[in-house]
């Protein structure tokens, strides 16, 4: 036991032996609880992500296109998705590039994320990430800009050259043209503001990393200044209802195929 505990525990059972009780061991075991739980490991945040809908910026949530990753074709969807904890409304962008998207999984809240292995912070493309969004990020995307935004997302976290018709990730032949030239703008768009200390510090982050296997890591981002949206406290009428909502799933299923469509 620390020698600040040991003292207290002394001053309290003498004070209580006092009164003729003896609560010796009751007093000790209390300084050594809180002694535990003083020094104990803290954990990250933990939370459940539900689906909430299309995105408020584009009329459907994802956008199908074709790219080569590691030298394999696949049809993937890009584009955001809408969820919530319960506590907060969010427009989540994959930071994983395979796998499902899951409604309902399981989420550490963290500040380093490794999607698919990738440690960020170390690499550097963390800066990257949130150099992009603020560069480019905005509440009125298109669907084709939507896309081409989460596919500059993966270009920064998968790929070292920042080049999205070639490297590690890039375009199957001419397919999915409009949203990777897009892409492209918002990398050169992203680069030239770096390359000028242009930019800017007007958004807060959330990182959310899933448990191995349930899901997807996401990141959401909103601005400094408001904050992210709080979920609107419901009407009594929804109170008794709203648990229906719960049986919708969505999967999000990104598939691995060796070759391109006809």
């Amino acid at each position: 036991m620390l020698p600040f505990l040991r003292a207290t525990a002394k001053v309290l059972q003498s004070e209580i032996e006092g009164l003729g009780i003896a609560m010796k061991n009751s007093v000790l075991f209390a300084g050594a609880l809180l002694a535990s739980t003083m020094f104990a490991p803290s954990a990250f945040a933990s939370t459940t992500l539900d689906y909430t809908g299309a995105t408020p910026f584009h009329d459907k949530p994802y956008t199908d296109i074709w790219l080569n990753y590691d030298g394999v074709d696949h049809h993937v969807n890009a584009g955001a998705i809408s969820m919530t904890d319960g506590t907060y409304n969010y427009i989540l962008w994959c930071v994983d590039l395979l796998g499902a998207l899951s409604d309902g999984a399981e989420y550490d809240v963290v500040t380093n994320p490794y999607p698919e292995g990738v440690d960020l912070v170390g690499t550097g493309k963390l800066d990257k990430l949130e150099a992009f969004f603020e560069v480019n990020y905005s509440t009125s995307f298109t669907n084709d800009q939507a896309a081409a935004f989460q596919l500059g997302i993966w270009e920064i976290v998968f790929d070292i050259g920042l080049d999205v018709y070639n490297g590690t990730l890039e375009q199957v032949g001419s397919l999915s043209d409009t949203v990777f030239g897009l892409a492209d703008d918002f990398i050169t768009a992203m680069n030239t503001a770096i390359a000028n200390s242009a930019v800017g510090d007007s958004l807060v982050f959330k990182y959310f990393d899933d448990h191995p296997g349930e899901s997807q890591d996401l990141v959401a981002a909103s601005p400094a200044t408001s904050g992210f949206t709080p979920v609107p406290l419901p009407a009594a009428g929804w109170l008794l209802g709203g648990g229906l909502l719960s049986l919708f799933g969505v999967g999000r299923l990104k598939k691995s195929v060796k070759g391109k469509p006809a």
